[in-house]
């Protein structure tokens, strides 16, 4: 039977059929033919046919089949950038340039199935050693398929099937142990009283386990000197186009405050000295309540990578142990579990959202804190 309304002999009399295309189902990829006949008027058998087409298309939910993966992540983006901070966006717009779009960015989103995600995730494999990181890259895709089973395009997300390479998670070595920052501080002492900003950044950062956004953005009146104590509610962040702002902090948890040692704050008075005398001498006033302790020359905020500098030149200067900025938050958290300090002040300290963290990220275990226990069993045994 050809396509369309058609009339057709029975019994002497003229009746109308026809046969026509309704579409093509996304899912199994089957065209979607209709037949119908019996009809005593083309005009009634037209109408039906009008009924069957029009039902068909809005009582599909998988009708738009030629909409790709790109244009379901812009729609899937525009709605989820409302939710997260900018720097949020920043990282993750990064991972979805770099390791997302340009393998599925192009392609209809009904023909993306289970073996072509599980290939990419093989591949992803090879190229990022962390399975942590592969996961939440899968995390991301997934979540634009998410997207486009709420807008109807698709009735399963294929990511919830793939396999993940088996977790590789080892103990990081980014911390020093106690002897380790003992050092660095008597190397501050010793050798940089004359860098009196570098100085007391560190010393904060080795006493307080702050965030480096977070003492960047430090302002002075974020200092209570009576009182010893710092309040953290801000931090420095990227933006989307890479220069940098105050934003929020990482976590609820992370607006605290924070208690220092005398030291610290006789470090903080001095500096807070020099920097007027520094920046007034440069032309800047300093005298504003909203002046933030560390700047550059020209009363700017420093960069996010300053304390990595830093922090590369002391060390390759005295032949210490490699660690990064954010080393000194590991190494405070595991002096103050090693102390004996109840994991719930510590994550009031370091202002994570679950203590979980700090067990599994921040804090580690030593040499000398391992053989300790293995010679405190091996005399409980009596061996």
């Amino acid at each position: 039977m050809n396509k369309g309304v058609h009339a057709y002999k029975k019994q002497n009399k003229t009746y109308y059929q026809f046969r026509d295309y309704l579409g093509t189902d996304p899912i199994s990829g089957k065209k979607k033919e209709v037949t119908r006949s019996g009809f005593k008027s083309k005009r009634e058998a037209k109408l039906e046919l009008d009924r069957l087409k029009y039902e068909y298309e809005h009582s599909n939910p998988f009708q738009n089949t030629n909409i790709t993966y790109g244009e379901v992540f812009e729609m899937w983006y525009k709605v989820w950038s409302t939710t997260v901070v900018e720097s949020t966006q920043n990282r993750v717009s990064g991972i979805f340039k770099h390791h997302i779009l340009p393998v599925f960015s192009q392609r209809p989103v009904s023909k993306l199935d289970v073996r072509f995600c599980q290939k990419y995730v093989d591949t992803l494999a090879s190229d990022i050693k962390s399975v942590a990181s592969i996961r939440k890259t899968g995390s991301y895709v997934g979540a634009v398929f998410r997207h486009a089973m709420r807008l109807g395009y698709i009735k399963n997300n294929p990511m919830t099937l793939v396999i993940y390479p088996k977790s590789n998670v080892t103990q990081s070595n980014n911390f020093w142990n106690k002897d380790q920052l003992k050092q660095f501080l008597k190397i501050l002492d010793e050798h940089y009283a004359d860098h009196p900003q570098m100085r007391t950044y560190f010393y904060l950062s080795a006493v307080t386990a702050c965030r480096k956004g977070e003492l960047l953005a430090l302002q002075w009146k974020d200092i209570n000197f009576k009182e010893r104590s710092i309040t953290i509610n801000k931090t420095v962040t990227r933006t989307l186009d890479n220069s940098q702002a105050i934003g929020k902090p990482k976590t609820a948890n992370s607006n605290r405050v924070i208690y220092i040692d005398e030291r610290t704050v006789q470090l903080l008075k001095e500096w807070k000295t020099k920097q007027k005398a520094f920046l007034q001498r440069n032309g800047s006033n300093t005298i504003k309540i909203d002046q933030f302790i560390f700047t550059t020359s020209e009363n700017t905020l420093l960069s996010l990578m300053t304390p990595n500098h830093w922090l590369t030149k002391i060390i390759n200067r005295f032949n210490l142990k490699q660690i990064s900025p954010h080393g000194l938050r590991h190494t405070v958290a595991t002096l103050l579990s090693q102390s004996g300090i109840p994991i719930k002040q510590i994550q009031m300290q370091l202002g994570d959202s679950d203590a979980s963290i700090i067990l599994n990220t921040y804090t580690h275990v030593d040499e000398a804190i391992k053989k300790e226990t293995t010679q405190k069993f091996s005399s409980f045994l009596a061996l």
